[in-house]
């Protein structure tokens, strides 16, 4: 095995596949909250958004999943929100300006790539792939092949159907 720097000891990088997947949110990209809802208790705690905010958008998410029973978009869950609480625009700007890069992972996937491997992240996500892909690249994440999101896909990780 080739000497690599401290966080990839013990990791055979010279006998990968050719391809390595990455999820995106809390993997290669972190959040500092506890929970991915936590981001709308925040908007509401910073008074970007109305008080009820964060239970209303938490409560919109699951109903428009119980809807359509598949993987949905931004705007599917804010067209169940009330006409005080459209709040999608700021929803990603606020996930863009929180997103920080996981320097473990993210260097991870820039040495399999310096290696000559491919590195890709798929994500069960809301958010449109635009966003998705302007959040990594706000992160400094530049070295991925390809990003597979759920909603634009119409499969997810969870159902194993976005991996062929």
């Amino acid at each position: 095995m080739t000497s690599v720097r401290a966080p990839f000891q013990g990791l055979d990088l010279d006998s990968l596949p050719e391809y390595v997947t990455f999820d995106i949110f809390d993997t290669l990209v972190l959040r500092p909250f506890l929970r991915p809802t936590d981001l709308f208790k925040h908007m509401e705690a910073t008074g970007m958004a109305p008080e009820g905010f964060a239970k209303a958008r938490v409560k919109a998410e699951a109903e428009a999943r119980r809807l359509h029973r598949r993987e949905i978009v931004l705007d599917e869950i804010y067209e169940l929100m009330g006409p005080d609480m459209q709040l999608a625009d700021l929803e990603v700007q606020q996930e863009i300006a929180v997103c920080r890069r996981n320097p473990e992972t993210a260097d991870l996937a820039s040495e399999i790539v310096r290696r000559g491997g491919k590195a890709v992240a798929v994500s069960d996500m809301y958010l449109p792939k635009s966003v998705v892909l302007s959040i990594l690249d706000s992160c400094g994440i530049d070295c991925l092949s390809e990003v597979f999101v759920s909603n634009d896909m119409g499969a997810s990780k969870f159902c194993g159907d976005i991996y062929p």
